[in-house]
């Protein structure tokens, strides 16, 4: 019997005709400087320009094209209100720079454009993380912190409460990656 690459355990179909996982992985990280030093520097809608760019790629380059899509999509409408809670109870707020909208509570578009890049991310270049949730969160609890802060650094949001803020996204961060990851993995089944 033909194996199929979603067949293999731990293996989600391969993008950009089974290019390599790095070459998504830069593509990841060239898409969110974008878009955080755009904002930090009154240049989101360029940024996005890259994020818009980037995701094109992905999904053009995907097997699944319609599934990919629709869970960016799907990981967009749970980023928001996350989001609204991050602005709501963390420590911290985003820059929004007035060349792209906010969405209420603070929250600049180009935030929830970056949800759409997470899902590329944990479908194709995190791979290796399916079924692996203990990790998932672990990984998650200290990795959106960092991210978040990352992107305070270079200029895209302010702390109010540092403490609070690195509290509340580790919590937030470790319960979501997992779940996403599951929905992720889910979507491809």
């Amino acid at each position: 019997m033909h194996k199929t690459p979603l067949s293999r355990p731990h293996q989600a179909a391969r993008p950009h005709g089974g290019a390599p996982a790095w070459q998504g992985f830069i593509a990841f990280q060239v898409a969110w400087f974008a878009v955080v030093w755009g904002a930090a520097h009154g240049l989101a809608l360029p940024g996005c320009g890259v994020l818009l760019a980037v995701l094109i790629w992905h999904v053009h380059g995907s097997q699944r094209r319609l599934q990919t899509v629709q869970i960016g999509i799907l990981f967009c409408l749970i980023g928001m209100p996350l989001e609204w809670l991050n602005q709501w109870f963390s420590g911290f707020r985003y820059t929004a720079d007035g060349t792209l909208p906010t969405l209420g509570y603070g929250v600049p578009c180009w935030v929830i454009g970056l949800w759409a890049l997470l899902s590329m991310g944990l479908r194709y270049t995190l791979v290796w993380l399916r079924k692996r949730y203990v990790l998932a969160a672990a990984i998650g609890g200290v990795a959106g912190p960092v991210s978040i802060d990352a992107g305070i650094r270079l200029g895209a949001g302010h702390y109010i409460d540092r403490p609070v803020a690195w509290a509340t996204l580790s919590i937030m961060w470790c319960v979501a990656t997992p779940l996403l990851l599951w929905l992720s993995e889910a979507h491809d089944a």
